[in-house]
């Protein structure tokens, strides 16, 4: 995938109706996973999730679901995890956010994590009611708040955690 191709794709699925166009969005649905990974191929994921057809927005949805923190770590796949919180909303992502995982949360890793610490600022800007429940858990570990304001990344994170 590249620029020109991309936004060729974008521009065919804008303009063209989806009797037309039900093929490029088959094959498109069936590189999804390793769309959101690519410089380009992003696009085209966070383009379906803001005008493609609800089908396969739900598809995208449910990738971006099973493989969240993955994607939050990547330089294009957060790109599609930021994209899918501003049209789904955090809830999903702060459930899997407040999971432990091998004695550390989520929560921490991403926060440290140079684009993984992205994902995280829009999650608690977000204003979503469901914030409450991640600051909630997050009070009961002060150790763990003082290591992410101490490290490269998540100083902005924590700086974000000190206003919210």
């Amino acid at each position: 995938m590249q620029t020109y191709g991309c936004r060729l794709i974008q521009k065919v699925l804008e303009l063209y109706p989806l009797e037309i166009t039900q093929g490029i969005l088959d094959k498109l649905i069936s590189f999804a996973y390793q769309l959101c990974y690519q410089e380009f191929g992003n696009y085209i994921i966070q383009f379906l999730l803001k005008r493609g057809p609800q089908k396969e927005k739900l598809i995208i949805c449910q990738i971006i679901k099973e493989n969240f923190e993955q994607l939050s770590i990547n330089k294009f796949g957060s790109n599609t995890v930021e994209k899918y919180i501003d049209l789904m909303g955090p809830s999903q992502i702060i459930r899997n956010l407040c999971n432990k995982q091998t004695d550390q949360y989520i929560f921490f890793n991403l926060s440290i994590h140079p684009y993984g610490n992205y994902v995280i600022k829009k999650v608690l800007i977000s204003g979503d009611p469901s914030v409450e429940l991640l600051k909630n858990l997050l009070k009961q570990h002060p150790d763990l708040i003082q290591q992410i304001k101490s490290s490269e990344f998540g100083q902005r994170v924590g700086l974000i955690l000190d206003t919210v």
